[in-house]
C-alpha cells in the first residue's frame, strides 16, 4: 500500500526508481492481457454477428429485387443449367448453352406477343452468373440486369450486362439463387406463383451456411390474364442437365411494361 502511494504522491523530487518503473510497466502488462482475456471473445462474437447480419440482408435483397421486378410480368421464363465460366467449365460449352437457351421455343412466344406490343412492353433479363468478383480476383455468383435485343436468325441476344449490386454488397459472402415454380396443393398443377431460394455461404468452398432464405412472388398479371392457366405465359426450362455438384447459371426472362 504504501509503495502504491510513493508511486501516486512522487513524494520525492528525484521521480522513479528503477524497480518501481519495472513494477509500474509489469502491472500495467498484466492489466492489458486481463482486459484482451475479456474484450477478445466479445469482438469475435461481434465480428460473427455482424456477418450474420450481412448474409441475412444480402439474401433478403436478391430476394426482394427478384420480386419487384417480375411480379408483374406479362410473360415470365426460367433457364437453369447454363454453364458457369471456370476453371471446370469454360466459355465454348457457356456459349453452348446460351445457343440452346435463345433457341427455345418458349423464348420464340416471347416474339410473338412483342410483335404486336412492342411499343407498350419490354423483354427484360435478370441473370445469376458466376463472375469474377474484382477485390479478391475470385469467381461467385452476382445479380446482373441484361439488355436484350434481336439477333441474328430471329433469336434475342445478350446485349449488354450490368451487375445490379456493387462488388463491396458481395464481400466474403458467396449466395446462390434457386427458383421454382410453385404447384397448388389443391389442383396438383402450377399456379402463377414463384419460390425463389437464396443461400448464402461464408466461404468460396461454398459449404458453410452463413443464412438461408425463402420467398415467394405471385404473378399476378398472369394469373389474371392466363385463362387460369398460368403455363400459357409462365415456362420453366433446363437447358443442360449439371452434373452431381456443378454449379450453374441462371437466367429469368420476363416481359413487362414501359416504364417510359
Amino acid at each position: 500500500m504504501k509503495f502504491l502511494k510513493r508511486l501516486l504522491s512522487k513524494r520525492n523530487n528525484a521521480g522513479f526508481t528503477l524497480l518501481e518503473v519495472v513494477i509500474s510497466v509489469g502491472l500495467m502488462g498484466l492489466l492489458v492481457v486481463s482486459m484482451t482475456v475479456f474484450v477478445t471473445p466479445v469482438l469475435k462474437v461481434a465480428a460473427g454477428t455482424q456477418k450474420d447480419n450481412r448474409a441475412t440482408l444480402l439474401a433478403e435483397t436478391l430476394e426482394s429485387y427478384i420480386d419487384r421486378n417480375t411480379k408483374y410480368a406479362e410473360f415470365f421464363a426460367v433457364y437453369t443449367g447454363i454453364a458457369r465460366v471456370g476453371s471446370d467449365a469454360g466459355n465454348v460449352q457457356r456459349t453452348t448453352d446460351l445457343q440452346n437457351m435463345f433457341a427455345d421455343s418458349d423464348l420464340q412466344k416471347f416474339k410473338s406477343f412483342m410483335a404486336d406490343n412492342s411499343a407498350k412492353y419490354q423483354v427484360r433479363c435478370i441473370s445469376v452468373n458466376w463472375q469474377m468478383y474484382k477485390r479478391t480476383n475470385e469467381a461467385k455468383f452476382m445479380l446482373n440486369l441484361n439488355k436484350i435485343e434481336d439477333g441474328v436468325g430471329g433469336k434475342y441476344t445478350i446485349a449488354k450486362t450490368n451487375q445490379v449490386f456493387d462488388d463491396c454488397f458481395y464481400d466474403m459472402l458467396y449466395p446462390t439463387i434457386e427458383i421454382e415454380q410453385v404447384i397448388s396443393k389443391t389442383t396438383a398443377q402450377p399456379a402463377a406463383a414463384l419460390k425463389i431460394n437464396v443461400d448464402v455461404y461464408d466461404s468460396g468452398t461454398m459449404t458453410n451456411y452463413a443464412a438461408r432464405g425463402e420467398g415467394y412472388v405471385s404473378m399476378l398479371n398472369i394469373e389474371l390474364n392466363a385463362s387460369k392457366n398460368p403455363n400459357d405465359r409462365m415456362f420453366f426450362n433446363q437447358v443442360r442437365t449439371p452434373e452431381e455438384g456443378e454449379l450453374t447459371d441462371t437466367y429469368i426472362f420476363y416481359i413487362t411494361r414501359n416504364t417510359f
